[in-house]
């Protein structure tokens, strides 16, 4: 708190004077945390006179400490010229706030997926989706949140840790616990058209008859193919035959000169 008060007496901002009447409200101190949260607008407008838009705190202070459709009026406006991730967390915010948990999610999501690591942030968002329902998400979100920084916010960080507990581990169980709560059952399939056969073209020409076959060569018995062989004389082949003038003596022999 001595911190606080030293950095809000150089430096009178009202990110300072929101975060130190939320640590004064954890602690208790109710009232001393109720000055500063009515000194919030003073700031606010001594900041536009300079040039500083704080649209983003005097909303988000609206949502948590005011009236969420107020916040959520100067935040729509904030978003129709300032497009940040800032304002869509503070505008998803109010939103919840106000009661409207679908069209929070939208705006947290623009916030959280873009990749900036913020505990404020994931916090937001895991509660919105706790409050859809989805409590696989809120777990995660909430994990985020208190991986980033577990002492984002003296307010804040307890109830994260609250909702952490809340929420619990996923379910014991594998693929045998994620059964169907009804067998199922094969669909019919539509049976395909089978295409008809294409009508034969009439041809000019006459058929050609097909050429008879011929009979096959029955195989002759070894036994009778011996005995035929043994009833053929055997030929001389004319290579071995003795010449016909000395084969026969009627014929003269021929000299040298015929």
């Amino acid at each position: 708190m001595r911190d606080y008060r030293l950095a809000l007496g150089r430096t009178p901002l009202p990110q300072l004077a929101l975060e130190l009447g939320e640590l004064l409200e954890s602690l208790g101190r109710a009232d001393e945390a109720r000055v500063l949260y009515d000194a919030l607008g003073t700031m606010t407008k001594r900041g536009g006179t300079h040039g500083v838009d704080e649209s983003v705190v005097l909303g988000l202070y609206e949502a948590d400490h005011g009236d969420p459709s107020a916040a959520v009026r100067r935040l729509s406006q904030e978003w129709s010229s300032n497009k940040s991730m800032q304002v869509a967390d503070a505008l998803g915010w109010a939103l919840h706030k106000a009661g409207d948990d679908p069209a929070a999610l939208e705006y947290a999501k623009k916030a959280t997926e873009p990749g900036l690591r913020s505990a404020e942030f994931a916090y937001h968002r895991a509660v919105i989706e706790r409050g859809l329902g989805d409590e696989a998400a809120a777990r995660r979100h909430l994990q985020e949140a208190m991986r980033t920084n577990p002492r984002f916010s003296p307010v804040r960080s307890p109830l994260a840790k609250e909702a952490l507990e809340a929420v619990g581990q996923p379910a014991q169980g594998g693929p045998e616990n994620l059964q169907p709560r009804t067998p199922w059952v094969e669909p019919e399939l539509p049976k395909p058209n089978k295409p008809k056969p294409a009508p034969a073209k009439p041809t000019s020409q006459p058929a050609k008859p097909k050429p008879e076959a011929k009979p096959e060569a029955k195989p002759v018995p070894r036994a009778s193919r011996a005995k035929a062989e043994q009833a053929e004389p055997e030929r001389t082949p004319e290579a071995a035959r003795p010449d016909s003038a000395a084969a026969d003596p009627e014929q003269e022999p021929r000299s040298e000169q015929d």
